[in-house]
């Protein structure tokens, strides 16, 4: 298990990867939500679980983490 902290983000995302590589995707899932709980600003966070949501079929859920990531995106910009 990956420590709590900002400074474990690229820990989670490498695990979100292995386990995606692996097809393990609710594994990658349950890591992304925890970097999300750590930053939930990260627009990446929620690129990364759309790709796995299509990964799995859910398009629905996909587009609705698509749609929070643009919308981190442009905060960023503002």
């Amino acid at each position: 298990m990956v420590e709590e902290g900002a400074d474990n983000l690229d820990a989670y995302h490498a695990l979100v990867e292995a386990f995606t590589n692996q097809q393990k995707y609710d594994e990658a899932l349950e890591h992304l939500d925890m970097a999300i709980n750590i930053d939930p600003n990260s627009s990446l966070n929620y690129t990364l679980r759309a790709r796995i949501q299509v990964l799995r079929d859910k398009v629905e859920a996909a587009l609705t983490d698509l749609n929070r990531a643009i919308e981190l995106d442009q905060r960023d910009v503002a």
